[in-house]
């Protein structure tokens, strides 16, 4: 009789606005909890990692905080729900930073990124290929703290989804980015 949905804070997912639970993740969790008569519980967790452990120590029955499938992710067990949600990996750089129209135009850069998420391997790719990046690891850090320290000039760029990405230009205008292709 109970759906426990394991989750982060973060404006897509899980968060209060002016007293009041919302997110997209919490939404479509809780349509799927009332059609089949459960009660939705929320367990929220500090990181990805900390999401897929919880799973798999049985403290949640779902992880709903929209993240991106990965081999990675198949390969540490876990399965994906059909997509719901069309997102693209988003390369973002202050307005006033170096245009980038190339992965080439990276080297040298300083790239924050959270290394639990699927762009930090992506970026690991890119070293491999000799495009010398300097990675500059968050762990536990979401989107919006990222784009935060971007824009404090602690690096060049950060990668995000598209759809966190639109949520945080609703915020601040002063971003660019530039679509994964």
């Amino acid at each position: 009789g109970r759906l426990r949905m394991l989750t982060l804070n973060n404006p897509a997912s899980y968060f209060m606005w002016r007293g009041e639970l919302m997110g997209f993740d919490m939404d479509l969790m809780q349509k799927f909890a009332k059609a089949n008569k459960l009660h939705l519980s929320i367990v929220l967790k500090d990181s990805i990692q900390e999401l897929i452990t919880a799973l798999k120590q049985g403290e949640g029955d779902v992880i709903a905080a929209s993240l991106t499938q990965s081999s990675e992710r198949e390969a540490m067990g876990l399965q994906f729900s059909s997509p719901y949600l069309k997102v693209q990996e988003q390369l973002v750089g202050r307005a006033d930073g170096p245009s980038v129209t190339s992965l080439e135009m990276l080297k040298e850069s300083r790239i924050g990124v959270n290394p639990d998420t699927v762009f930090y391997s992506r970026f690991k790719q890119l070293q491999s290929t000799g495009i010398a990046l300097q990675l500059l690891e968050y762990p536990k850090t979401n989107t919006e703290i990222l784009i935060g320290k971007l824009l404090t000039d602690e690096f060049d760029f950060t990668a995000t989804d598209s759809h966190l990405l639109a949520i945080e230009l609703s915020l601040i205008h002063i971003l660019r980015c530039r679509r994964r292709r």
